[in-house]
Parts: structure tokens; sequence; C-alpha cells
């Protein structure tokens, strides 16, 4: 009785799918990294979502768009509230941009608004986007200084809705409508967003910081400058090109007719010397 002996073709269908999938890996895309830094802009949508809201940095209240440095101020009086770079105060300075000072108590839940504009962005499937902000001295509680000063921090998407609660304090976290971490000391504070991928519908991307800064102590107080860097870190997987797939269909094409081939010459497999 003859018996099938498929040692040489069955090498050779091995090889073959062996050299198919190696054609694939190789035509396959990595995902691709992009970096950009948070720009500060007059508004986040229109004419103003495109123009940069202080200077490029010199001195004083800045942007560095090689580093992505933004350097501001909190206001202590309610009477410099407004948005970074854009509202002009009774002294005629911008909001944010100049040091100002208050006698005894107060509470400015909201006395400051950033807009950030961030961009490039994955324009293709988005695999991850992962949102940082580095603060330095930032006065959250428990890494405040002085004692009786502390300053809090809210984000909010382009749409206004809040992507975290009121944050005032190192060690506070959330995961609606997404997670969030606090982190620092007295000197640098980090507020990091793993994956804010559901929030980003294009590019560009906006989110909107607003900062409030407050007292229990009487006294006079004089604020001093801080700084962020807020950075996106998007990754994309870009399409195959179109020769890798014309080189993979055709590789399984191949092999198909091999396949039929064998199952319709079945003799040809049989009697044969295993290799």
């Amino acid at each position: 009785m003859g018996t099938i002996m498929r040692g040489g073709w069955w090498r050779g269908l091995t090889v073959g799918v062996a050299c198919v999938v190696a054609t694939a890996a190789a035509g396959r895309a990595d995902a691709v990294p992009m970096t950009a830094f948070g720009q500060p802009v007059t508004a986040l949508s229109g004419p103003g979502s495109n123009t940069q809201a202080v200077p490029t940095c010199g001195t004083g209240a800045c942007y560095n768009p090689a580093t992505g440095q933004i350097t501001y101020f909190i206001p202590l009086s309610s009477a410099n509230a407004g948005i970074y770079g854009v509202t002009v105060t009774p002294s005629g300075f911008k909001s944010g941009m100049f040091s100002d000072f208050k006698a005894g108590t107060f509470d400015n839940s909201s006395v400051l608004t950033m807009y950030l504009r961030f961009s490039p962005i994955a324009s293709l499937s988005l695999d991850s986007a992962h949102l940082t902000f580095g603060f330095s001295d930032l006065d959250l509680n428990s890494g405040n200084d002085p004692p009786a000063f502390t300053e809090s921090i809210r984000f909010f998407d382009v749409g206004w809705s809040p992507m975290t609660p009121l944050i005032t304090v190192i060690g506070q976290s959330g995961g609606s409508p997404v997670p969030f971490t606090v982190s620092g000391d007295s000197s640098t504070q980090t507020i990091d967003f793993p994956d804010i991928t559901s929030l980003i519908t294009g590019d560009p991307f906006f989110v909107e910081l607003q900062f409030g800064s407050k007292t229990t102590e009487r006294k006079k107080w004089f604020n001093t400058p801080e700084s962020l860097i807020a950075t996106l870190q998007t990754e994309i997987t870009p399409a195959p090109e179109p020769g890798t797939l014309l080189l993979l269909g055709s590789g399984l094409a191949g092999l198909a007719i091999m396949a039929r081939n064998r199952v319709s010459n079945p003799s040809r497999s049989k009697g044969q010397t295993e290799e």
C-alpha cells in the first residue's frame, strides 16, 4: 500500500508561508511618536486659536517654543483676573503677565485662565495620547511655600467640559472622564494624564487651564513668576505601503494555488521517499 510522503512539499509550503510573513513584517509600519508643546493662545476657536498670547521668551511672562516653557503670574488680586495675555487689567497690563500684590486674606477660585494649543497631532489612527504638565512652584497643598498660601488648578477640554475636578493637593488623582495623577514637592509638580485618546478629535488639540490663589493669613502678599511645560505625546500607526500589500497578496495567492494543485494531483505525493 502506497504511503503519502509529504516532507518536501510540506517543507516548501512552510518556507513559503514564512517568506510571506516576513514580507508582511518588513512592510509593517511601526508606531510613530509625535511630541507637541502647549502654546498659549488668545482663544479656543476662531482666529485667536492660532494667535500666540504672549511674547516669545526674552524676559518676563513669555513662551519659549524651543523648550515649551511658559512663564506666568497667578494674580493675587481679583482686579487682575482674566485670560492669560489677553485681558487688560486696570493697571494697563495683561492678566498673568505681571507681579501684583494683595493685603489681607483672599480666595480667588478662577483668577487666571490659560488656553493651550497642541499641534501637530496624529492625523491617522491614534494609538495613544499622553499629556503631561510639569510645573515649577505651583503651590498645591502639602507642597505650598509659604504654608498659609495655596494655589489651585482645573483642566477643561475645548468644549468646556471638565477634565478634572479642582486640583488643590499633591497626591490627588482621578479617573473620569480621563485618569490623572498629581505628584511633586514644594519645588516642582507634575500633573499627568496617561491616556487622553478619547478627548482628541482633531488637530490642533486645545486645553483650558484655570488657576486660583488663596491665603488665610493677613499680611501683604506679592506673587512671583511660575512656569510650566505642557507636553502631548501621541503615537500613530501609518497604513502599510501599497507595494507591501501587493506583495503580501501575491504571496498568499501563490500559496493557495500550490495547495490546490497538490490536492488535485495527489499521485504526485505518493510513493516518494521521505526527505
